[in-house]
């Protein structure tokens, strides 16, 4: 039994003014109120930075779970229409950040989302001392006693004057209940998913113990970070970063592979100065990006070292105003990364992690960029 599925046996439903699904109102279905105010919540984040990575994460799974629950239980084409038009009314009404003063009403469900968010990340440590530990899958990592009561710490501090706090330690209580009635039976528990990425999170720093950079060394110190998945085989993933402080400039990273040891392989960037470049290691003389009906954009060559073998680097950038237009082109259109390996004359065409010739939608790039780089509230 999926404990997130059934948390809110006894906890309060936020009040949700006309959305319904066949007649029921999220004040008596309380997984629906969840789904909807976490549908509502995680739009607003879109515009409007509201959510931490954490409560992000554990707001997107709540909101997976509760979607599992009540398309078994309504029309899933309703289900489905009831978010889209939940997620309509977020959007419309949130382009950037609102004024708290103006619009407690909406910044009161963005609140209770938060919470929603937080009592997933408490509950681990609500459950009892009997659980000295618990892994996220049957072969997963875990979380121990100390690293539980960590973060349920942690999430209630924030809470020491709120209002919400009653209902972060009623809601987070229920949940834990479910989350121990799995770790006793099988080990593992896949609702401690965002509690584990705390604990990733907190212990990661710019390299790793073997010297790589992660994505602090990369992006800077991020505090919310999303990953916009591909939907063809043929497509690229994006990863977008929130770096409010302290960030490197670059906010979306897009990896780009070619076949072979001696390939290039490196990553697009675009960056909070409007501008993109990718940065490779492998020979390479120049790179383009393409497209259909365009003529190919060559990127400026900013650094190149190391000959034409592997060892070589390289970095490549494209002005604001070059981007601009890419960025223009319709969401749809598909843009095609290639490079001139050094020494060569003929150009090859960056690939996927399905090693197959990749290609970036438009929509997909500019919605990173666009998440990045929302505002934070006052």
């Amino acid at each position: 039994m999926k404990s997130l599925n059934f948390l809110l046996a006894a906890a309060a439903a936020a009040t949700l003014p006309c959305l319904t699904i066949a007649q029921t109102s999220p004040q008596q279905d309380p997984q629906l109120s969840v789904f909807l105010t976490t549908s509502y919540g995680l739009e607003v984040d879109d515009e409007c930075q509201v959510f931490s990575h954490l409560q992000r994460e554990a707001v997107s799974q709540l909101n997976s779970a509760m979607l599992g629950v009540l398309r078994s239980r309504y029309n899933p084409d309703g289900v489905a229409a009831e978010e889209a038009r939940v997620r309509g009314v977020a959007a419309e009404q949130w382009q950037g950040c609102l004024s708290r003063d103006a619009n407690e009403d909406k910044w009161d469900l963005v609140a209770q989302a938060q919470v929603y968010g937080d009592s997933v990340l408490a509950s681990p440590g609500a459950m009892s001392d009997a659980i000295a530990s618990c892994a996220v899958g049957p072969d997963g990592a875990s979380l121990t006693r100390s690293e539980m009561t960590a973060i349920r710490q942690e999430v209630l501090a924030r809470y020491e004057s709120l209002k919400y706090r009653p209902q972060l330690e009623e809601m987070s209580a229920n949940m834990a209940e479910g989350m121990e009635a799995q770790c006793a039976a099988n080990g593992y528990s896949p609702d401690l998913e965002p509690a584990y990425a705390w604990k990733s999170r907190k212990t990661l720093e710019e390299k790793t113990a073997a010297g790589e950079k992660t994505s602090i060394a990369e992006f800077g110190p991020w505090t919310s970070y999303r990953y916009f998945a591909f939907e063809d085989f043929d497509e690229f993933p994006v990863s977008a970063y929130r770096t409010p402080v302290g960030g490197t400039g670059r906010l979306v990273g897009v990896p780009l592979t070619t076949e072979g040891a001696l390939g290039a392989q490196g990553k697009l960037y675009a960056h909070d100065d409007g501008t993109l470049s990718v940065d490779l290691s492998g020979a390479a003389d120049a790179v383009e990006i393409r497209a259909d009906g365009m003529e190919p954009v060559e990127m400026e060559v900013a650094v190149r070292s190391g000959g034409n073998n592997f060892m070589a680097e390289g970095a490549f950038v494209l002005d604001q105003a070059r981007t601009r237009d890419l960025l223009a082109l319709a969401p749809e259109a598909e843009l095609r990364i290639v490079y001139r390996p050094g020494g060569r004359e003929t150009l090859r065409q960056f690939q996927n992690f399905a090693d197959r010739e990749g290609v970036l939608p438009v929509g997909r790039l500019k919605a990173a960029i666009a998440w990045a780089s929302a505002p934070q509230p006052e």
